[in-house]
């Protein structure tokens, strides 16, 4: 799910790159699409970040059944 999150992140800026670019060459694109690309792009960044803590709290949940959460954190 993270590596799927991050590509879809990655699409997403190359999205509002291409998006801008084109703006500056004057071509037919609006604010309007800029403004949704970038709304695209946040929501990959966060779909990501969701991602990682999800993927994050599966492993504690994991180290807390098998009893190692502690024993991780005292050294």
């Amino acid at each position: 799910q993270i590596e799927l999150a991050q590509q879809a992140r990655k699409l997403a800026a190359s999205k509002v790159i291409n998006a801008k670019e084109r703006m500056r060459l004057s071509s037919n694109i609006s604010m309007t699409d800029i403004i949704n690309f970038e709304k695209s792009l946040v929501d990959a960044q966060n779909q990501e970040l969701n991602a990682i803590i999800n993927h994050l709290n599966s492993i504690t949940q994991l180290e807390q059944f098998l009893g190692i959460t502690l024993s991780k954190w005292v050294k």
